[in-house]
């Protein structure tokens, strides 16, 4: 959710090296949205970010839009998010991506440094968040 995102955020500034992140299906909503922006052109080397069915909205992909501009995505997936149409299309189109190869399984990356926090139930989530920022594990 939004707190995790929150809590990730000035974790990502620091994996530098990081090519695939994948936040998909967490439920940030426009508040973690806004949070984890920022962040992302800190990712140079990332290649792949999908966010989709996280309910941000028009007003996330607004808060991404000025941030994906400056990416060299390859791959960038906001489906799924309540986005309006044009402005979805809009913010793929400044994403400079191909989300469709992701979907049809075009991704043939290998040796590559990936972090993916899925967001059905499961327990982890928050040990990692935690090891990537130097904090305890709360999941003990």
């Amino acid at each position: 959710g939004p707190d995790g995102a929150k809590a990730l955020a000035p974790c990502l500034v620091k994996l530098t090296s990081l090519t695939d992140l994948d936040l998909g299906e967490n439920n940030m909503g426009s508040d973690g949205v806004k949070a984890l922006a920022p962040c992302l052109t800190h990712l140079t080397s990332l290649d792949l970010l999908v966010l989709h069915n996280n309910n941000f909205g028009d007003e996330g992909a607004i808060t991404l839009l000025p941030h994906v501009t400056k990416m060299n995505l390859t791959l960038f997936g906001i489906d799924e998010n309540n986005i309006s149409p044009a402005l979805e299309a809009q913010v793929q189109l400044a994403a400079k991506s191909d989300y469709r190869a992701l979907l049809h399984g075009d991704d043939e990356r290998i040796n590559t440094s990936r972090l993916c926090i899925v967001g059905y139930p499961c327990t982890g989530k928050s040990s990692l968040v935690d090891t990537l920022a130097g904090a305890p594990s709360r999941d003990s």
